[in-house]
């Protein structure tokens, strides 16, 4: 067993749904996910927001540099809500916006099971610009996991946010 070592497997592509060339495990409204801002007291803070769903993505402790970084979802299913939080440390977090190699650590059977480029259990699951985090999901709505197709305008503000660090 290999405790905190980035482990490199084969990447293999997942199962796509038809005629609309995302993972089965990705939602379309993922489409819809767009900055928001830097929070104006806090430059080290993060807002993507779409039509179901907000990502706020910010410091974790007092380390500077930042060591961690807290994401937080809220996605709207109707009139009900899910919440919910991760902790990724930095290089985690470059893999989830694809701003770095890929990131596997312990996570082999999701690139196994369900096809990425990128994981990281309980963290993050990435197929070339598909985001889905903290997980895979069944592509529909109720998930209580938010999709992000990571634009070139969220990959700059991520790149940003982390360079402000």
């Amino acid at each position: 067993m290999t405790f905190g070592v980035k482990i490199r497997r084969e990447k293999r592509d997942p199962e796509l749904k038809p005629s609309f060339g995302c993972p089965v495990w990705w939602h379309n409204h993922g489409d819809k996910m767009k900055i928001d801002g830097f929070e104006k007291d806090t430059p080290l803070s993060l807002s993507i927001t779409g039509s179901a769903a907000q990502v706020k993505i910010f410091p974790f402790g007092n380390d500077r540099p930042v060591k961690n970084w807290l994401v937080v979802w809220k996605i709207r299913h109707g009139l009900a809500e899910v919440e919910g939080s991760v902790v990724l440390k930095f290089e985690k977090l470059l893999a989830a916006f694809g701003l770095s190699e890929e990131f596997r650590e312990y996570s082999g059977w999701l690139v196994e099971q369900f096809g990425c480029d990128s994981a990281c259990q309980g963290g993050f699951i990435r197929w070339k610009n598909f985001l889905n985090i903290p997980c895979p999901g069944t592509g529909n709505d109720g998930d209580p996991n938010v999709s992000i197709f990571i634009s070139r305008e969220i990959k700059d503000a991520v790149r940003k946010l982390l360079d402000n660090n």
